[in-house]
């Protein structure tokens, strides 16, 4: 991933996974030393580190632990404060259908990596989550991590058992679902277009246990500034290759999508980056290149398979491009990474 895009992800967002890998006996310090992250980054629930730290401490928990399901696991272990201002959000909304908006408008607060979405179609409600991770094995653990902390907090935030319709994963199943079966309780859907968990809709009508709405208001304020100061800091350069690292997989927006996402005319972008020495193609190819080689370290994904998820409509046209890209075919680069 190039250096001129750093999302970034609070540091406490991934305290779960490093719970419950000291709880297995292994120290934070060692997997922050083996991620190469600095450690004091930890010391704050404040602090942020760049998503591919993340990524990487997630990586080495995974090594430590060696537990398959160290995502599904840790996510039991999540507390409100672990999501910091976004986590006392939803303790003090009414409902847990608030709670959950709330979540979905503040979550890049927690992680600029994700995308949560709440959706209502006749007695389903559906929370869905996509997210960018660099491989495969951070994908799994992130997206289970997430589900399973969002299943433990609608009991924590409303004190009630809930059961789920369905429980949907993109990953292929694992060999053993049983501590799926044992978290979620419900159906499970892997090979899915989306991570998603599906809900009767009357469960959005559960209160929340003691809400306060004035230190919501409070906290609303404060998150509302805190999402400023993140889109603020960030170049019009940042802001497409986000968007991009979203939307590239399956297909490529045009400039258009992209401006208007960003309120203004495709012209105006296109300015807007010709000011910071750059153009729409070069950061399309960009990302399209940094998501090639990611697919192509990880080795759990066939050539035809990362062209087609890169949006390449022929693996001889990603081949081609890739050759372009890095001097070697996508088989070569596997040899030599």
């Amino acid at each position: 991933m190039s250096k001129d895009f750093s999302p970034t992800v609070y540091t406490s967002a991934i305290s779960t996974m490093l719970k419950y890998a000291q709880r297995q006996g292994h120290e934070a310090r060692k997997i922050f030393s083996a991620a190469d992250v600095d450690f004091s980054k930890y010391s704050s629930p404040e602090s942020r580190m760049t998503l591919r730290e993340s990524d990487r401490i997630a990586e080495q928990a995974f090594f430590a632990t060696g537990c398959e399901n160290l995502g599904l696991r840790s996510g039991q272990l999540i507390s409100p404060g672990n999501w910091n201002i976004v986590g006392y959000i939803m303790m003090n909304c009414d409902t847990l259908g608030d709670a959950f908006k709330n979540y979905c408008i503040y979550e890049r607060i927690i992680s600029e990596g994700n995308r949560t979405t709440l959706l209502v179609e006749g007695k389903v409600a559906t929370i869905e989550v996509e997210l960018v991770a660099d491989t495969a094995i951070t994908i799994k653990q992130h997206s289970e991590n997430i589900l399973s902390c969002m299943l433990r907090l609608m009991k924590v935030l409303t004190g009630e058992e809930i059961m789920l319709s369905e429980v949907h994963f993109t990953h292929d199943p694992p060999r053993d679902i049983s501590d799926y079966r044992e978290i979620f309780r419900a159906p499970l859907l892997f090979r899915q277009a989306e991570n998603a968990i599906l809900l009767d809709k009357e469960y959005l009508d559960l209160p929340i246990l003691q809400p306060n709405r004035h230190l919501l208001s409070l906290l609303e304020q404060h998150a509302r500034n805190t999402l400023l100061s993140l889109t603020h800091k960030k170049g019009y350069r940042e802001k497409v290759r986000y968007f991009l690292m979203r939307k590239v997989p399956f297909r490529a927006p045009p400039i258009e999508i992209i401006a208007r996402e960003l309120g203004m005319s495709p012209r105006t972008l296109q300015l807007k980056l010709k000011a910071e020495g750059t153009c729409y193609q070069a950061l399309l190819d960009g990302v399209r290149k940094d998501m090639a080689i990611n697919y192509l370290r990880s080795k759990d994904l066939s050539v035809t398979d990362i062209a087609y998820l890169l949006g390449f409509s022929e693996p001889s046209s990603f081949s081609r491009t890739f050759k372009r890209w890095t001097g070697f075919t996508p088989c070569e680069f596997r040899k030599v990474c």
